[in-house]
């Protein structure tokens, strides 16, 4: 049974790897815009569109992780 669970569990690892990478870029962006006090008109547009990017690409892993969790957890249970 357990060999049966580990490519969800993969998944759900390479989810939250991937959250966390998606967390970092936006920390850097942000990081990056406030230190240099350069993000102003184009660029300052360009650091928002890809600040919108990372948020729904971060609201669609933490979506994906949820589901993962709840299709695990009933299968560990049984272990």
């Amino acid at each position: 049974m357990q060999t049966d669970l580990r490519p969800s569990q993969d998944t759900l690892a390479l989810t939250r790897q991937a959250i966390q990478s998606n967390q970092v870029q936006i920390d850097a962006l942000i990081e990056e815009s406030i230190s240099n006090g350069k993000a102003q008109g184009a660029l300052w547009g360009l650091l928002n569109e890809k600040a919108a990017q990372l948020k729904l690409e971060r609201e669609r892993l933490l979506l994906e992780q949820k589901r993962l969790c709840e299709a695990l957890t009933p299968l560990e249970k049984t272990l």
